[in-house]
């Protein structure tokens, strides 16, 4: 399946993203024009990935019937899941375990949604998992792997978990309103988190982790839509 040929804008807002980003870059670049900023802001903002016009939309098969595997391969973020900070294992799946007889190999794979979908890209195209039974990504990306037929559909009948448990405000999201491809791990907000005691006081802005002092000391996510355009809007 291929996806249309970049114009030269967005040839330049891909590297935008894809390249460390310095404070005088982003500036400058920042300087390249409204467009430019208002695409990255609206992006950061809604999440949206709408479809372009060389995604060929896939009808993807219902996962077929069978008995519960004796081991189960999930990819996912690191520190996604609870941890026993004494022993270091994982309850949750402890008791997936012990419950099914299921042998779970929990692998912390996806540090970023662009990074991850180039990884399984031409595997995925192929009909090939790669191995991995569930793999964990954000909502926008989930939108596009559906579309593309990489995700097969749930047998529902199959799951009465997913229609009792599942709260309101994520059962029905517009790129799967039936969750017919997808199920919801776990949902935040991207924030600003700092210790007083040792920044020297409060951080108002973004703009304040840019101080000469705290080089080397701030982490920052390389997610386009959860930190690039806040720090362009700051």
């Amino acid at each position: 399946m291929q996806e249309k040929p970049m114009n030269e804008f967005e040839r330049r807002f891909d590297r935008m993203i894809r390249e460390e980003l310095t404070r005088r870059r982003l500036l400058r670049r920042g300087a390249l024009g409204a467009l430019s900023v208002s695409a990255i802001a609206y992006l950061a903002a809604c999440g949206d990935d709408e479809l372009s016009s060389g995604e060929d939309e896939s009808e993807a098969k219902a996962i077929a019937k069978g008995e519960i595997s004796k081991t189960l391969t999930f990819a996912n973020w690191p520190l996604y899941i609870d941890i026993d900070d004494k022993t270091k294992e994982r309850p949750t799946l402890e008791k997936f375990k012990a419950k099914y007889g299921t042998t779970v190999d929990y692998v912390e794979e996806v540090n970023d949604n662009t990074e991850f979908f180039g990884k399984v890209r031409q595997e995925y195209e192929q009909g090939k998992s790669g191995g991995r039974d569930i793999h964990c990504v954000t909502d926008w990306m989930c939108a596009r792997m559906q579309r593309l037929g990489f995700v097969q559909r749930f047998d529902k009948a199959e799951m009465p978990n997913s229609t009792k448990n599942i709260e309101d405000a994520v059962a029905s999201p517009d790129f799967d309103p039936k969750r017919e491809y997808s199920m919801p791990w776990q949902s935040g907000q991207v924030g600003l988190v700092y210790r007083s005691d040792l920044t020297g006081g409060d951080l108002s802005s973004v703009n304040d982790l840019f101080d000469p002092k705290f080089k080397g000391k701030v982490t920052f996510l390389s997610e386009m839509r959860d930190s690039v355009g806040s720090v362009l809007l700051s």
